[in-house]
């Protein structure tokens, strides 16, 4: 993998506003730390074409990708502080829309079935520069539940455990859409659970 990593600060360049007709777009809003994450991939192939999360403060992170070259930049308001440009060897999904690719598996919808997908993340260490990581996560079909969502309503969902990622995932049966997912405490400081609100009609 071939990667370039700087420290800068210069204007912040232009972003890809502009969504493909063919795209599946992802926004989500976290009302506890009032972040907007927005995730767009290719609707056929669920390639990732670019990704950025919003700060309450202005800052950013933007994730860009053009084939095998990948991009990733973090902002403040009007310059960029950090930022990667690398090529993969192989083509990977983005780590940061798991639950897209999962929802986009018909596969997962049987007891004991499984997938395996590679994916690109950033890996971050104390003492040591960012850089591009890419590794495979398999995602199992584990039992099925009934959760009941805010609204009250009941459905029938197949659980996804995932390895080494450690999430689970919550598929609702019907259409085959994430509904809620688990993210265990190695990676937050308490083990926390989340459920959406208005799954789609």
């Amino acid at each position: 993998m071939e990667q370039c990593h700087a420290q800068c600060l210069t204007r912040a360049g232009s972003f890809p506003a502009t969504i493909p007709a063919d795209a599946m777009t992802r926004s989500r809003f976290d009302a506890s730390t009032r972040t907007v994450d927005t995730t767009v991939l290719d609707r056929k192939t669920l390639r990732p074409l670019w990704s950025r999360t919003q700060f309450p403060d202005g800052s950013s992170t933007v994730w860009e990708f053009r084939g095998r070259r990948v991009q990733w930049t973090a902002a403040q308001p009007r310059v960029v502080s950090d930022w990667l440009d690398s090529t993969i060897d192989e083509p990977a999904f983005f780590a940061g829309a798991i639950e897209l690719l999962l929802a986009a598996s018909p596969r997962l919808s049987r007891l004991g079935s499984e997938m395996v997908f590679p994916l690109i993340d950033l890996h971050m260490g104390p003492g040591k520069p960012s850089s591009f990581a890419v590794s495979t996560l398999t995602a199992r079909v584990t039992r099925s539940e009934i959760v009941t969502l805010p609204s009250g309503g009941r459905v029938e969902a197949w659980v996804v455990s995932t390895d080494p990622h450690g999430w689970t995932y919550w598929i609702e049966q019907r259409k085959h859409e994430v509904i809620k997912w688990h993210v265990p405490p190695v990676e937050s400081l308490c083990p926390t659970t989340y459920t959406i609100a208005s799954p789609s009609p």
